[in-house]
């Protein structure tokens, strides 16, 4: 199959089935890697020009993905939420998911130091009702080792156990 080069418009010659797949759609690797490297704005070719918001100038994850819907799952199994204007959102703009169900349910920011606990430990089942808050990651790991007292949880799941503790 012929097909010609998005980056220098040569015509080149590939498979049908690299290009049913979504590949098939440069010349080389050099002219790949321009639509990968490539800033905004920045001219690639002779007619060519990447504008603001494509996603091809963005990359393949996240924000740059086809089906992104504001949520990703990071190599830990944690499901994060775009949300560049939160206090905590780390370099990215992105905030885990259970902590911003956690600071819905008791109506305030959570401190950094404050830990959420996934009761059946399934790191991507965020329903409030598994989510258990903790005033310090020591108090988290006593309650691992079965040594937890009991002032040290905030949340429990169902109810505030201590409604007006923030620890700062």
């Amino acid at each position: 199959m012929i097909k010609k080069c998005f980056v220098c418009h040569t015509e080149f010659k590939t498979y049908p089935s690299k290009v049913k797949t979504g590949r098939g759609k440069y010349c080389s690797k050099s002219c790949s890697d321009l639509v990968t490297l490539i800033k905004p704005g920045q001219h690639i070719g002779i007619e060519t020009q990447i504008k603001k918001g494509d996603k091809l100038a963005l990359g393949n994850r996240g924000l740059g993905c086809w089906n992104y819907k504001g949520r990703i799952i990071n190599d830990q199994g944690y499901v994060l939420v775009h949300t560049p204007n939160h206090p905590h959102a780390d370099k990215d703009g992105n905030v885990r998911e259970h902590r911003l169900v956690m600071e819905k349910s008791i109506g305030r920011y959570l401190t950094k130091i404050e830990v959420v606990h996934h009761i059946n430990e399934i790191r991507d089942d965020n329903r409030i009702e598994n989510l258990m808050l903790f005033a310090t990651n020591t108090d988290h790991l006593n309650y691992h080792r079965n040594i937890l007292n009991q002032d040290a949880v905030i949340f429990d799941g169902a109810e505030e156990v201590m409604p007006n503790a923030r620890r700062d």
